[in-house]
């Protein structure tokens, strides 16, 4: 039971990092006061207005997945096990 729960908490940490690359890559470098003033309350993704592609070589994820010996593995297969 201990390594299914460990096995979920490294999955919603690998999501959660995944989605904030994706959903902050459109506003990286912006301040708090323009985002609020171009977009207000975001509720969307919002790369089309801004004109940003949705898929860029990105160090972000790229550090996240690749984790090197028993990690990288460990984290895959925990990955994989979750999608299935």
């Amino acid at each position: 039971m201990l390594v299914k729960k460990y096995s979920e908490q490294i999955y919603a940490g690998v999501l959660g990092k995944l989605i904030g690359v994706y959903m902050g890559r459109p506003v990286e470098g912006w301040s708090y006061d323009a985002i609020c003033e171009r977009f207000g309350y975001i509720d969307r993704y919002v790369a089309e207005e801004t004109g940003a592609p949705f898929i860029v070589p990105d160090d972000d994820i790229s550090g996240t997945l690749f984790f090197t010996g028993r990690w990288r593995t460990t984290v895959i297969l925990l990955i994989f096990h979750q999608s299935r």
